[in-house]
Order: structure tokens, then C-alpha cells, then sequence
């Protein structure tokens, strides 16, 4: 016999309701599990924010007036091959460069933020050989094109370096003051914002598209010689001995003074445009496109020049 009408109508609700409670019970489970994950996962960032932040802090040598408020430090040390290359490029930021008879290259990088997690967003590029040092500060996970037009962003770079005298060094895009040592090789320096300083070049020196001034030292003329060009701010060449060189300036905005001996102007003169040979002639010195003043002087002329200003005060 069948159930009558009631009792089937009684059992089909009986059924549903516990249907509906397990789907909800099943819900629940699956929505747990989700949110313990989800728990785990946070947890998991927060460490790992935690880290970053502790590791973000131990930098030896602070420069307050620099560096933003979380810094993390790379050190490193590198053989190097008398006359080697060594390549710097793409840093928002400063750099100081000491030169000593060794054969090592001592590296001393900081990088600084505001916020811990930034540190994520660039990574420092490092290609090592004894004949080739370079550095350079890439975007995490964007092609070197992409890194080259794309905004710095919050990060600085602060580069204390050692590197061996016997070098040939290239430096291009800083945003921030370049400081370099004796150097016994070829110079190259190009896509600088702030103040470029040369205790000495031996040989080569090409400077380029520098938002500053540019102050370089000169203890031998090399074959291919000097050339300056792109400058928003004054230049001052310095020389050491006697200079044999012919010199070419074009396109200078404020005044050249060739305050060396043995200048003889070839062709007609204008205050920014003219040609002449010092001494005997030889390398080329090229100085085109300087807003600003130029000057060319044996290498006491700033110590002279200096101590002559402190005297008159």
C-alpha cells in the first residue's frame, strides 16, 4: 500500500529540508576551507612584508640626506683585469667612484624607498668578468627598452665604488652627481642630471647631455682627445704639462677662455665659435653646445683661483 496523500506530502518536505541542510553545511565547509586559505595566504604576504621590512633596514653607511626612509644594501667584491671595462647605467640616483692600485673592484649599492614592498619593483643587474664589469638598475620583469623609457619611480640609488685605476669607465644615465677618481684609461660619461667631476682622466675623455657642470682633470692627452658636448652648465678643463692639441668650439652660450700657453686662433675668431691650435697641435679637443661658461687652464688654475677668492673676502 501507498502512503497517503498527507503522509507523502510530509515525507517530501521532510527530504527537502534535509537536502537544503546539507548544502548548506557543504557550503560552509567549502567557504571555510576557503577563508583559512585565504587566512594562510595573507599571513604568508605579511611575513613576508615583515622580512622585507628587517632586511630593508640593515644598510651600514646611512646618508640621511639622501636616502628615503627603508634601504637595502648590496656589497660586493670583484676581480678585475688591468684595463678592463667597467659599465654604469640607469640609476636614479648618485654616485662616488674611488680609484686604488688594486686589482679589485669593491661595489657598495643602496637603494632606498619609501615603502618596503618598492624594493620588489627594480633589481640590480650585475655582469661580471674579470675583462667586463656592469651594473645596472633593470625594472622587474621588463624587457632593458622598456626599463630605458620608463618613469624611475619611488626608488633611489646611492653607488659608493673602489675600482682599479687601469680601467676604461662608462657611466650614462644618472639622476644625480657623478664623482670619479684618477683614472688611467678612457673616460666616457653621457645622459648625467647633476654635476660631473674628474679628478683625473688619462687618455680619452667624451662627455655628453649633462644637466650640470662638468669639472675634468686632464693628466695626458690621449690620441683620440676630448670631446664635450650637450652641456647645461659651465665646463672647466683642466691640464696637466704642456698641451698639444687642436681645439674646436661651437655653439657656446656664455664665454671661452683658452687660459692655456701657446694658443694660436686659426681662421676668424667669434666669442663662441672659432678654431685654434695649442702648442704643437695633435689630439682634438671638441667643445660644442655648452649653455654656460668654458674654460681651459693648467691644472693649478682652480687651486689658485680659489685661494685668491678666500684672500680678497
Amino acid at each position: 500500500m501507498f502512503p497517503k496523500t498527507g503522509t507523502m506530502i510530509a515525507l517530501i518536505a521532510a527530504s527537502a529540508l534535509i537536502l537544503v541542510s546539507d548544502g548548506c553545511r557543504s557550503r560552509a565547509r567549502q567557504s571555510g576551507a576557503r577563508s583559512v586559505s585565504a587566512s594562510s595566504k595573507d599571513a604568508e604576504n605579511d611575513r613576508k612584508v615583515d622580512a622585507k621590512v628587517a632586511e630593508a633596514k640593515a644598510v651600514a653607511i646611512r646618508d640621511d640626506e639622501f636616502d628615503l626612509p627603508f634601504a637595502k644594501e648590496t656589497h660586493e667584491t670583484y676581480q678585475m683585469a688591468p684595463g678592463a671595462r667597467v659599465e654604469i647605467g640607469r640609476f636614479n640616483g648618485k654616485i662616488a667612484i674611488e680609484t686604488t692600485t688594486a686589482d679589485t673592484a669593491d661595489v657598495y649599492v643602496v637603494r632606498s624607498v619609501r615603502n618596503p614592498e618598492d624594493l620588489r619593483n627594480r633589481k640590480l643587474m650585475v655582469k661580471h668578468t674579470p675583462e667586463e664589469l656592469s651594473l645596472r638598475m633593470e625594472r622587474e620583469g621588463r624587457s632593458a627598452l622598456f626599463s630605458i623609457f620608463s618613469e624611475r619611480g619611488p626608488e633611489k640609488q646611492r653607488l659608493v665604488l673602489k675600482l682599479p685605476r687601469k680601467i676604461d669607465l662608462s657611466i650614462e644615465g644618472m639622476n644625480g652627481r657623478v664623482s670619479i677618481g684618477e683614472i688611467d684609461g678612457a673616460v666616457s660619461i653621457t645622459g648625467i642630471s647633476g654635476r660631473v667631476d674628474v679628478a683625473q682622466a688619462t687618455g680619452s675623455a667624451a662627455i655628453a647631455h649633462v644637466n650640470g657642470k662638468v669639472f675634468l682633470t686632464v693628466a695626458k692627452l690621449g690620441p683620440k682627445g676630448i670631446t664635450v658636448e650637450g652641456v647645461n652648465g659651465g665646463v672647466e678643463l683642466l691640464f696637466a704639462g704642456n698641451v698639444s692639441a687642436n681645439l674646436s668650439v661651437e655653439g657656446v652660450n656664455g664665454r671661452v677662455d683658452p687660459d692655456l700657453p701657446n694658443v694660436v686662433f686659426v681662421g676668424e675668431r667669434h666669442r663662441n665659435n672659432f678654431r685654434a691650435q695649442i702648442g704643437k697641435g695633435g689630439p682634438p679637443i671638441e667643445i660644442h653646445g655648452v649653455n654656460g661658461n668654458v674654460r681651459l687652464a693648467p691644472i693649478g688654475a682652480r687651486a689658485v683661483a680659489a685661494e685668491a677668492a678666500s684672500t680678497s673676502k
